[in-house]
């Protein structure tokens, strides 16, 4: 499994919440192991001015491409980026996106 990034959870916890998050106390659990992503569930306390309990998900979405849609492993993260999330949300329900990243593997 994946090893949690703690300043990208506080960075998190703090758009959740809005609030300033001084640390963080956390234990995680793989969901889901696929061959295009990885799902881990991350639940504990976040540490401001009072302990604040959360859950989380955290996925982890690999590159992968399918016939004639070479991007297909992305269009989550763009729905995300563009904000349509706000939009489609009125006839999908989508989850809460928190934060939002790109990185090059």
């Amino acid at each position: 499994m994946k090893e949690i990034n703690k300043d990208e959870l506080i960075a998190a916890l703090e758009n959740k919440f809005d609030i300033s998050i001084s640390d963080v106390e956390y234990t995680t659990q793989k969901l889901s192991k696929g061959t295009v992503g990885e799902v881990i569930k991350i639940e504990g306390n976040a540490i401001s001015e009072d302990r604040i309990p959360f859950n989380l998900v955290l996925k982890m979405q690999k590159k992968w491409e399918r016939h004639l849609d070479p991007l297909c492993w992305r269009h989550e993260y763009d729905i995300y980026l563009n904000k349509l999330d706000k939009s489609i949300s009125r006839f999908i329900k989508l989850p809460e996106c928190y934060l939002l990243e790109k990185k090059s593997r």
